[in-house]
């Protein structure tokens, strides 16, 4: 194997024992080879050296030590995708590490990894591969948004895509709720390990639905939406119970709709329920009712800001206590019931409500309420969460938003962006310590890194890639064509790559630099039919969803006339018309002159013979002209 500087001339060769069939650069020093028997070697033409690869020693497989690693793309900063019999992996060259990863598709994995033989990533980030029958293309989760969904076809390892609630605990594994008990995920594996109830089992969970989740370093606090509160401690696998005030808390508690769990910077935790507001001691785990007005009604969000203050959502009001748990004031909201709060600076607060985002200006008991105008407006905002960007993302019951910090522009994601859904649940938002921000909804989770996302979608690059006249089909059509009379029905085809949901794409076309622009709607298709003879300027744009449009380069044709258009036709024959009427109007005037003088002779002397010779004139006189 030879590895050539084509910069130097300097070329350095490392002996193979045996024909292979694929070879992948890593670096200018290393390289692999894979050989026709399935087993791979690393080429290190610094060294001049080979070693074998072997799948066991890196945990790919437990029997076979045959590698068959395929093509390889660069990541950054010394991590590479590559393509193996084992599936798409990522190997770390300063750890020497491989780690094996899923290709997902609409959350469930596409299941094709393990066949797909080279790779190469495009300038927009996309990845594409193949297999003998396949093409796939696929984004890194490292700037696109994750889904995953239940993908078992084993009753008792199908966990519920119903995700509301999120915590982490100290090994950085995921802990959700929803439906069937509550869920562990390993972001190192990417599996789910279930914890379904137990139906009247009284030394652990047995409700079905869990809301409420927290940790706290030692325990797993869930808050299920009946028969109680429990504390589970990920490494006995143990439950217990908290320690009840009084038994009218205990027996509150096990009645008890929890909706969700706000860890307090004192270390306690704030309980929102249907009924009641209950307050767990962080130390002792001592629980108890939380008193103070309004603390009786259905408590459906809660919030502490930067002063400690507890702001804490009932069904139209908001309340805020002080860090030691003593009322402060109170607003009346109206509009809409409260689902969400989030501070969005010292002096405002974000309310999330079921008919849009509403803003308190100043944060005090003297503020203010404006509604945000966009496309959020008059729906439920459920989840708010503040990235390192400065802008704010919203989890909505129509779907995901992102939106500056001035809360003027939005983006919205759907479907095609990879979302679970359109439905976004309350206390289902967390930004876990390896940087993702999961969000739970009632269609599985999403999962990305937030400041990776763009505000604005990629630009798109439009071209006008195709002129059909009549059977004729030219490609990538040049500027300053010339077509001849008869060729004035056009139909251009123009191409937007789009490699999400394609029905958002819209086209618009002009033919004159300051002319009227003309919609065709999704459809990539311009015809222009019975077009007159001229020059013309085609511009044609594309847009996603019309937020921003892109514009292909302009395309300048000229259709000629027929030879009875031209100037030069159209002057001879105005001038052969005007010589035709001349001759006309000479002819009719020598033929009134003519009659006239025929009159004049017939009323005059009679002539005494006849000409015969003599012709009459147009219209026939019956004057006779005698001698």
């Amino acid at each position: 194997m030879i590895a050539a500087d084509l910069a130097t001339g300097r070329a350095r060769s490392v002996p193979t024992p045996t024909i292979f069939s694929t070879f992948c650069a890593i670096t200018p020093d290393l390289g692999v080879i894979s050989y026709y028997d399935g087993h791979s070697v690393w080429v290190d033409f610094s060294k001049g050296t080979t070693t074998p690869i072997d799948a066991v020693r890196y945990g790919l497989s437990k029997e076979s030590r045959r590698m068959t690693l395929m093509d390889a793309v660069p990541l950054g900063d010394s991590i590479f995708l590559v393509t193996t019999r084992y599936g798409a992996c990522s190997y770390d060259l300063r750890n020497d590490r491989f780690t094996r990863h899923r290709i997902f598709a609409e959350g469930k994995p596409i299941g094709l990894e393990e066949s797909m033989a080279r790779v190469f990533q495009d300038e927009l980030g996309t990845f594409w591969a193949h297999n003998s029958t396949n093409v796939i293309a696929f984004s890194d989760v490292r700037n696109s948004i994750g889904l995953l969904r239940n993908y078992s076809d084993d009753p008792a390892q199908s966990w519920s895509n119903r995700i509301i609630g999120f915590t982490e605990d100290a090994e950085q594994n995921i802990w959700f709720g929803g439906f069937n008990g509550f869920n562990k995920l390993d972001t190192k594996t990417g599996r789910v390990e279930m914890h379904p109830p137990e139906e009247d089992a009284t030394d652990r969970l047995s409700h079905i639905s869990v809301r409420g989740m927290a940790f706290d370093g030692r325990y797993l606090i869930l808050g299920p939406t009946l028969k109680g509160m429990w504390l589970y401690d990920p490494r006995s696998d143990r439950f217990r119970r908290p320690v009840f005030a009084t038994d009218s808390v205990h027996a509150a508690i096990d009645r008890e709709f929890v909706r969700g769990i706000v860890p307090l910077r004192d270390g306690n935790f704030f309980i929102c329920a249907r009924h009641h507001t209950y307050l767990l001691e962080g130390k002792s785990y001592r629980l108890d009712f939380l008193e103070f007005p309004g603390s009786t009604g259905e408590i459906h969000a809660a919030c502490q800001d930067s002063l400690g203050r507890i702001w804490i959502g009932s069904q139209q009001s908001i309340i805020v206590l002080d860090e030691q748990y003593r009322f402060l004031f109170r607003h009346a909201v109206e509009g809409g019931s409260l689902v969400s709060i989030f501070q969005r600076s010292k002096g405002e607060m974000l309310i999330g409500t079921n008919n849009g985002l509403l803003r308190l200006s100043p944060a005090s008991a003297h503020g203010t309420w404006t509604q945000v105008d966009g496309p959020i407006d008059g729906h439920a905002v459920n989840t708010i969460y503040h990235d390192q960007r400065n802008r704010f993302w919203f989890g909505t019951d129509d779907g995901l938003f992102l939106a500056d910090h001035q809360l003027r522009v939005f983006r919205r994601f759907d479907f095609a962006d990879n979302i679970q859904s359109e439905y976004y649940y309350p206390f289902s938002v967390l930004r876990a310590s390896n940087g993702l921000l999961f969000l739970g909804g009632r269609n599985g989770i999403n999962y990305f890194y937030p400041e990776n996302i763009e505000i604005d979608a990629r630009p798109l690059a439009v071209t006008v890639q195709t002129l059909t006249i009549g059977d004729s089909v030219q490609w990538n059509p040049r500027p300053g064509f010339v077509l001849n009379h008869h060729q004035n029905t056009l139909q251009f085809g123009v191409v937007a790559p789009y490699f999400n949901n394609a029905g958002k794409l819209q086209y618009r076309y002009r033919l004159s630099e300051d002319g009227e622009w003309f919609s065709t709607g999704g459809s990539n298709v311009i015809r222009l039919a019975g077009l007159a003879p001229g020059s013309y300027r085609l511009e044609v744009t594309a847009s996603i969803a019309g937020a921003q449009w892109y514009a292909a380069p302009p395309l300048e044709f000229r259709i000629q006339p027929a030879f009875w258009q031209t100037t030069a036709f159209i002057i001879g024959a105005v001038l052969a018309g005007l010589l035709a009427l001349f001759f006309f109007v000479r002819h009719r005037e020598k033929c009134s002159e003519s009659a006239s003088s025929s009159r004049s002779n017939w009323n005059g002397s009679r002539p005494r013979r006849c000409n015969t010779n003599w012709k009459l004139p147009k219209p026939s006189c019956r004057a006779c002209a005698c001698k």
